[in-house]
């Protein structure tokens, strides 16, 4: 079996040998491997229901620094949004979009370290 959250892989003997799981048949819907992974599984969904979300707090003040020492101009009413993407909840286009421009992102960021250390 395999946890739904943290992909862990069980063997259904072993599970019951050690007392963790009892399953007489593959579980309907999700399995998880112990409650921690359950409790992971069900605030991340929480957070994929909201949806896009302004960066508030310490988080926004470093960026905003990080921001200034590279001369750019970053105003007080400056909103950076953050979302959880999941693969079940968002459309097949609109996920690889978003993941198109985080990549992007990804880019440009290493590719300023890498010419850093030439």
């Amino acid at each position: 079996m395999i946890c739904d959250q943290c992909e862990r892989e069980f063997h259904v003997g072993c599970l019951k040998a050690h007392n963790m799981d009892n399953q007489k048949a593959l579980p309907k819907g999700n399995w998880f491997y112990c409650n921690d992974c359950k409790s992971i599984n069900s605030s991340l969904g929480k957070i994929v229901v909201h949806g896009e979300e302004k960066l508030l707090g310490d988080l926004l003040r470093i960026i905003k620094r990080r921001y200034e020492r590279k001369g750019l101009v970053c105003s007080e009413n400056h909103v950076i949004k953050w979302r959880l993407l999941h693969g079940r909840s968002a459309s097949a286009t609109e996920a690889r979009s978003f993941l198109s421009q985080a990549l992007s992102l990804l880019h440009e960021q290493f590719n300023q370290i890498a010419d850093a250390q030439d």
